[in-house]
Order: structure tokens, then C-alpha cells, then sequence
């Protein structure tokens, strides 16, 4: 007698820079998972009314799983998750308290998809799009040069990227009037704890680690099409 209706809501801009949204609802009830990707095991669930929201959920899970089975925390290196769970709050949890890279998808919140931000400080030369990228700018001709990824630095909890002359071989002509000519650039995470995680969203390695929430597709395919009863 306790279900309810629950709405989710799908968005995003077409290439002609038009929104679009898509509302899917059903009447029943939410199962949330956290899932071991390895074994394709569940380690913790819940079962909510349809419209209970999955972030404040999601966050109960991780508390659940620290008061009962800490022993899993200890071992989880990366936290993936669909857009539906970007949350800076759960990032902050994870990261700061556990240690726990988190490997979650993100919202497209910029109407211009294109659009680029500039960091204060940098010279006005570096900035970053939506999805945590980093680029800098021929301070002579304007041209714009993705930087290369250097790494995650956990003692100074910084990204770093690399001056693409020294990564790519690409050579601005305004090299001489650049103060980051051939050097590294740290981006801290707290410039913006979504955009900016120790998986920098920019490298391989992020697209590598999350292709593997697959494997929690197969659990729910497994809950759907074998144990439902």
C-alpha cells in the first residue's frame, strides 16, 4: 500500500544547441544497489517508494555499508555511479573520509555545451569546460590547445595537466609571452569538487574504469529476467 509513482526526467542539448528532455514514470518501488563490479555481487540495498530520490539514498547505502561491513570501504579504490548520482556532498564523502575515487558521470549543467571558463590567476590563458577538460590559449594568435594529462597528485590533492608543446609537440607562437610555456599546471579539486576528481574526467583512465558499471546492468538484468519471481 506504500508505492507510489516515481518520475525520472532525461535531458541534454542537441548539436543545434536545443534542449531536450525526456519524462519516463512507473507506480511501484526503487531498488538502489551498490555492487561489487568484480564479482557482480551485491554488497548493500535498499528498497524505496518510486519517487524517493537516489543521491539521499545513496548516501544512507555508503553510511549502511560503513556502520556494518567497514571491511568493504577499506577495499573499494574507485565509486561508480550514473549521472543520477552527482553529487558534490557524496563526492566530498567519499574522497575526504574513505579515500574513495569517485568515477561518476556528470550532469550537463551549461546551456552551451562549447562554452569554456576561464580560471582566476592563470593569466586568462587557462580554463576548462563542463566536463573538468583543461585548455590553454596562444597568448599571441588565440588558439585554443587541449593540455595533456599528467596525473593526480594525492599529496597536494591537485590534477596535474602539461603545456601541449611539451605533451604534443605543438608549438604556440606566442610561446615566449607564455608563463606556462613547457611547464605544468595544478588544478586544485577544490576548484570545483564535481568537475575536478583524483580520475581527472579528461583521461583514459576515467573512460576505461567506468565502462565497467556494466557490470551492475547485468546484475539488474539478472533481478529482472531470473530471480524475479
Amino acid at each position: 500500500m506504500d508505492a507510489n509513482t516515481g518520475i525520472k526526467k532525461y535531458s541534454g542539448i542537441r548539436e543545434d544547441g536545443t534542449a531536450w528532455e525526456k519524462i519516463k514514470s512507473w507506480f511501484g518501488y526503487k531498488l538502489h544497489l551498490v555492487v561489487d563490479t568484480k564479482y557482480e555481487l551485491p554488497v548493500a540495498f535498499s528498497v524505496t517508494k518510486a519517487s524517493e530520490a537516489e543521491i539521499p539514498e545513496g548516501k544512507k547505502l555508503i553510511e549502511m555499508l560503513e556502520a556494518k561491513h567497514p571491511e568493504v570501504l577499506e577495499r573499494c579504490e574507485y565509486w561508480l555511479g550514473d549521472r543520477g548520482y552527482d553529487d558534490t556532498e557524496t563526492i566530498e564523502m567519499l574522497w575526504d573520509k574513505h579515500g574513495i575515487k569517485l568515477v561518476i558521470d556528470m550532469r550537463n549543467g551549461w546551456k552551451n555545451k562549447h562554452e569554456i571558463r576561464m580560471f582566476e590567476g592563470r593569466h586568462n590563458i587557462i580554463g576548462y569546460d563542463n566536463f573538468g577538460a583543461i585548455y590553454c590559449y596562444d597568448p599571441e594568435m588565440g588558439e585554443r590547445h587541449l593540455m595533456g594529462y599528467g596525473g593526480f597528485e594525492k599529496d597536494r590533492n591537485t590534477l596535474k595537466y602539461i603545456c601541449p608543446c611539451k605533451s604534443s609537440g605543438i608549438r604556440c607562437k606566442g610561446c615566449d609571452k607564455c608563463p606556462h610555456y613547457n611547464k605544468a599546471v595544478r588544478i586544485k579539486l577544490e576548484e570545483d569538487r564535481r568537475r575536478f576528481t583524483p580520475v581527472a574526467r579528461s583521461s583514459y583512465a576515467w573512460e576505461r574504469i567506468y565502462k565497467s558499471r556494466t557490470a551492475v546492468e547485468r546484475v539488474n538484468s539478472r533481478i529482472d529476467n531470473v530471480l524475479w519471481v
